[in-house]
């Protein structure tokens, strides 16, 4: 069984700021090769402190990252995915397809279909939502037909009132959708 060695240096990750793709991840590990795959993530912190995760290696026939809450319109999830393993995606050297879906109601916005339902990934994008108390911006694999999340974040870049008129109104719209999302 092979493995995916991640960085999880301290202060990667919070409501302020990500480092997301700053630091080394390895994957598809074989065991023979683990500590020389430690030795490089650790290595990419440059010196900072911070750990390395050590993770079953899922080959996925589909990898992406999901928004809770779209950072560019507020009633808004997004959720970005290539086909294979997600490591082209998070470090920039793929572009991604798009495909964005009503916060509460969970109905795409576009008439392009993904390439397997996402409702499943949607709900458990709800749940670590409400579990972390925040929006959150979720790196995810799909594999034998269920999605696995792999990792949560905070979401650092959220539609405010700070940037002008559009994103006030996506603030708004936010604020709005969230104080209605439990109601029955």
């Amino acid at each position: 069984r092979t493995a995916a060695v991640r960085s999880s240096a301290e202060g990667e990750d919070g409501a302020e700021g990500s480092m997301a793709g700053m630091f080394l991840s390895e994957l598809d590990v074989a065991p023979a090769q683990l500590q020389d795959a430690i030795a490089r993530v650790r290595a990419s912190y440059g010196g900072r402190p911070g750990g390395v995760v050590v993770q079953a290696f899922r080959p996925a026939d589909h990898a992406g990252v999901l928004f809770t809450v779209d950072p560019a319109h507020g009633g808004r999830m997004l959720a970005e995915m290539v086909a294979g393993c997600g490591d082209a995606l998070v470090s920039g050297r793929a572009t991604p397809r798009s495909f964005r879906f009503g916060r509460v109601s969970g109905r795409p916005a576009q008439p392009e279909a993904p390439p397997m339902p996402l409702a499943q990934l949607l709900e458990l994008g709800r749940a670590a939502e409400r579990l972390f108390g925040r929006p959150q911006d979720i790196e995810w694999v799909h594999v034998a037909g269920g999605f696995e999340l792999v990792q949560s974040r905070d979401i650092t870049r959220l539609p405010d009132g700070s940037r002008g008129k559009p994103a006030a109104i996506e603030s708004e719209r936010r604020r709005l959708l969230d104080m209605v999302a439990t109601a029955p």
